[in-house]
């Protein structure tokens, strides 16, 4: 997943359960699980000037096969490194990791 401000790698699984166009991943999703899955990587840089609560939930991003992405590296190598480090299975709405 990219945007101009980074990239991530994760493993999607695509659902009829969110509207089309929309992608999620959980905000607590991160570099302390998962190596190179910091969504905040994604997002821009402005806040609410009260609260100070960061713009998250609107952030245009493209969605590009690993493949295309990052053609020297091999899927299962990449999403290797990917994948959450304590659990066998995570199911986040819309997004799936498997180790």
């Amino acid at each position: 997943v990219r945007s101009p401000r980074g990239s991530i790698c994760l493993k999607l699984l695509v659902t009829q359960n969110i509207r089309r166009g929309t992608l999620f991943v959980p905000m607590h999703w991160g570099s302390l699980w998962a190596d190179d899955a910091a969504c905040n990587t994604l997002t821009h840089p402005e806040r609410c000037p009260i609260s100070l609560e960061p713009e998250l939930k609107a952030c245009a991003v493209q969605v590009i096969p690993l493949s295309r992405a990052h053609p020297e590296m091999t899927e299962a190598s990449k999403l290797k490194s990917a994948l959450p480090r304590n659990t066998k299975s995570t199911i986040l709405s819309g997004i799936r990791h498997r180790r």
